[in-house]
């Protein structure tokens, strides 16, 4: 039943997604095109007026990569508020399933919305940047490249003559990556249950609840790391590395912790209908 909830959950709302991820990838090409050579190389009566074409297209994009981000998101909250505490919500709790499901499944989404959302913006970085790159063939970027790998391998070395790992310090990050998703839309889904307990105004409480939450997790993040940052200021010889360390995994357990919790109470709200209509 959970596949048949994922699957249905997944085609209420590719679209909107889809056609925004989509857009930013056409501002993206449409940025690379500006840096050609019949765009840069325009005779100076019309040189102006591409110039202030190809300004506003690179405005655009770089509006487009913020704001296509959080159209998507304000998009699944909306979708997902919609779906479980709106007259339609109604008919999603006569379903023969249970509020684990509900959650899991719509939650999953999510998160994969999540990740296509930030590999659509990676993406069309890249695409831009890489139009951009090859319309200056002139210009030796093997050399660039080759340059900033040395520059980084000399870096290895010298944390390494130091005791540092990088692995220390990816493998948290790595894992911080992967939590976010899952703790972002915890979030998103916790807040806008929690805003059900309200008796109006539910979406304002639910926003305010999201910023209390995030607020007291930042804050909780800082106070965990409070012996941390002591001991680097009276131990200098320790350096920032074992700071940045630890700060990953308190941050990787504190979200991973909360987005449980989040789950934990969005499923004792939404199976004991607490004050929901």
């Amino acid at each position: 039943m959970l596949g048949k909830l994922i699957k249905h959950e997944w085609k209420r709302l590719w679209k909107v997604p889809t056609v925004l991820l989509a857009l930013l990838l056409a501002l993206a090409v449409g940025t690379g095109l500006t840096f050609s050579r019949p765009v840069l190389e325009s005779e100076a009566v019309g040189l102006d007026i591409v110039m202030v074409i190809s300004g506003l297209i690179w405005i655009t994009f770089f509006i487009a990569l913020v704001g296509i981000s959080f159209a998507i998101t304000i998009y699944l909250a909306l979708q997902f508020y919609k779906s479980m505490y709106s007259d339609e919500g109604y008919l999603t709790h006569t379903l023969p399933v249970t509020s684990v499901q509900l959650l899991t499944s719509k939650g999953l989404v999510v998160s994969i919305w999540t990740v296509l959302c930030s590999l659509g913006i990676i993406l069309s970085i890249l695409i831009a940047g890489s139009m951009a790159v090859h319309s200056f063939p002139e210009m030796d970027w093997q050399t660039m490249w080759m340059e900033i790998q040395t520059e980084w391998q000399e870096l290895l070395i010298a944390l390494e003559m130091e005791g540092v790992n990088m692995s220390q310090l990816i493998v948290p990050g790595i894992i911080g990556i992967v939590i976010s998703v899952f703790y972002g839309t915890a979030l998103i889904i916790g807040s806008l249950t929690i805003g059900q307990l309200a008796r109006k105004h539910r979406i304002a409480f639910s926003f305010l609840a999201g910023i209390v939450i995030s607020w007291l997790v930042s804050a909780l993040q800082s106070i965990i790391q409070i012996p941390i940052s002591f001991q680097l200021t009276f131990n200098q010889s320790l350096g920032i590395f074992p700071y940045m360390v630890g700060s990953l995994w308190i941050q990787d357990i504190l979200y991973a912790i909360v987005t449980v919790v989040l789950f934990i109470v969005s499923n004792n709200i939404i199976k004991n209908r607490l004050n929901l209509e």
